[in-house]
């Protein structure tokens, strides 16, 4: 990233960045700094979306939350890096292809030469001992020939095999770079180019895409009474889920902790609203219990926000229309569904038992 802030600009955000970071407690390394000040300066909308978010939660940002903040939005300086290395040497070997070609081109003329000049001399009536010179010439230059052939053919597969795998490797690791490590589902990065990429399609057709935002309810709550263990577990519960809901192009997400994102394509709200009320009560249906000891964890639910892009319109205002929702659908008891009109207003979607969410979640509350 470059930055152009002036000398008084990068004191006054290093100042605040410093100042939040103690607020914190966050340790005030070079990492952590390069955080706190591209959330001071706004350099980074999406960073700040998501501390904000975090802040708006009450969630505690401290050294573990800046490692996940930076993995999320600064690793993809690491990926250009890797993938422009692959890029690389895969017009290396595909260098060594084409000039193996231009060799083998330059052997072909040169024995092509050699049967006409064969061809040539024994027309003119060689005989005898020039004969027989001229069938072994003509002999060991077509065993030459086909040597250079083999070696070209080994030489050939061996680059042939050398990009395949490169490109099966930069094809992985893109995959990777797009991918939760834990849930398996579409990691805040895909989100944001899959979200873009859509939002481009709706302008350029006209096609209909809608934006679901959805919550775990009482998932801080659930993490301190059973441990961060059976935590992981949920999510990834959820994340299976709500891809087993969803067909075709709509993107599931993990947007960030336990937040979770759908982007629906070709989508209008009705239909967007019904989805997302379809996960919820798929969702409020699985029971959690130890398969060892029988132990009840209760269930789960989640509240969703609904939204649907107004073509043109800023993605962050989509996001923050669908946030609007979800959180009305949070401060409205939880497990349901809230959808958002273009000029923001909230509608009720759909709303389920209020008290179904988490380990005896009325005790909760």
């Amino acid at each position: 990233m470059h930055y152009r802030d002036t000398e008084n600009q990068a004191v006054s955000f290093a100042r605040q960045a410093l100042g939040l970071m103690k607020s914190y407690r966050v340790i005030a390394n070079p990492r952590n700094y390069m955080i706190w000040y591209d959330y001071c300066s706004g350099h980074n909308p999406g960073l700040k979306r998501a501390i904000d978010t975090l802040i708006d939660k009450g969630t505690v940002i401290n050294s573990a939350a800046c490692d996940e903040i930076y993995s999320e939005f600064y690793n993809a300086d690491q990926e250009g890096a890797i993938i422009r290395e692959t890029s690389t040497r895969i017009q290396e070997n595909l260098g060594q292809v084409l000039e193996m070609i231009s060799d083998a081109n330059d052997g072909v003329v040169k024995y092509g030469d050699a049967l006409q000049s064969f061809s040539g001399k024994v027309e003119a009536g060689a005989a005898g001992e020039d004969l027989r010179s001229l069938v072994e010439d003509m002999l060991r230059d077509t065993r030459d020939m086909e040597e250079q052939n083999k070696v070209l053919r080994n030489q050939l597969d061996s680059s042939a095999k050398e990009i395949d795998t490169l490109k099966t490797d930069l094809d992985d690791f893109r995959r990777q770079a797009m991918t939760d490590v834990l849930t398996g589902v579409a990691n805040r990065s895909c989100f944001d180019t899959k979200l873009q990429e859509w939002a481009e399609e709706a302008g350029e057709t006209g096609i209909e895409l809608s934006l679901v935002m959805a919550d775990i309810d009482f998932f801080k709550k659930f993490n301190d009474t059973w441990g961060h263990q059976l935590g992981d577990q949920v999510l990834k519960l959820v994340a299976a889920t709500m891809t087993d809901c969803v067909k075709g192009q709509d993107v599931v997400a993990r947007y960030g902790g336990e937040e979770f994102a759908i982007i629906l394509p070709n989508t209008g709200l009705k239909d967007a609203v019904t989805v997302a009320n379809n996960v919820r009560k798929t969702i409020s249906t699985k029971n959690l219990k130890n398969k060892k000891t029988g132990e009840d964890f209760g269930k789960i639910t989640m509240s969703f926000g609904v939204s649907t892009y107004d073509p043109g319109e800023d993605l962050e205002n989509l996001i923050g229309r669908a946030d609007k929702a979800l959180y009305g659908a949070k401060k409205g008891g939880r497990n349901r569904v809230l959808s958002s009109d273009r000029e923001g207003g909230l509608s009720m979607g759909y709303l389920g038992d209020t008290d179904a969410s988490g380990p005896s979640p009325a005790s909760l509350q």
